[in-house]
C-alpha cells in the first residue's frame, strides 16, 4: 500500500515539474518575441521607489519584462519615468527605465529596488546673462 501511494507521490510530482518546466519554457520564448506587459506591478514597484525616495516622487509608465540582448537576462523596465520635487517640479524625465529588484526580498514577498537606471533622459544646460550655468534633465529639448 505504501508502494503505491509512494508511487502516485511521485508521479504528481514529476508531473508539477513537467508543466513547471514547460510553463518557463513558454515564458521564455514568449519574452523572446517582444516585451510583456505586467502594468499589474506598477502601483507596487512605484509605492517601493517612493518609500525609498526623500523630498522627491517618481511616476512610471507602463511596465514591461524583457529580455536585454546584450547579456539575455529578463529586466523590468518602465516606459516614461517622472521624477517630481516634493512641490512637484519635474526633475527628470526619461523615455525608458530600468529597474533592478532584490532577489532575496522577493522570496520574502517583498518589493525593494536595488537599482534604478534612467535611458535616454533629456538634459539641457543654460548660461544666464551673468554667467551662472543651469543644468535640467527633461521637460525642455537640449537643443531649446
Amino acid at each position: 500500500m505504501t508502494r503505491r501511494i509512494a508511487k502516485i507521490f511521485g508521479l504528481g510530482f514529476l508531473a508539477l515539474f513537467a508543466v513547471l518546466i514547460l510553463a518557463a519554457v513558454v515564458l521564455i520564448w514568449r519574452v523572446s518575441q517582444g516585451p510583456i506587459a505586467i502594468s499589474f506591478l506598477n502601483n507596487k514597484i512605484e509605492q517601493a521607489i517612493n518609500d525609498q525616495l526623500t523630498d522627491m516622487k517618481v511616476r512610471l509608465g507602463t511596465a514591461v519584462l524583457e529580455i536585454d540582448r546584450a547579456d539575455y537576462v529578463p529586466h523590468v523596465r518602465f516606459r516614461n519615468l517622472v521624477l517630481s520635487d516634493a512641490n512637484g517640479a519635474m526633475i527628470a524625465s526619461a523615455p525608458r527605465a530600468a529597474v533592478t529588484l532584490d532577489t532575496t526580498a522577493l522570496f520574502t514577498g517583498i518589493i525593494a529596488v536595488k537599482n534604478l537606471e534612467l535611458i535616454g533622459p533629456k538634459i539641457s544646460a543654460r548660461r544666464n546673462l551673468d554667467g551662472t550655468m543651469e543644468l535640467g534633465v527633461g521637460g525642455q529639448d537640449a537643443t531649446a
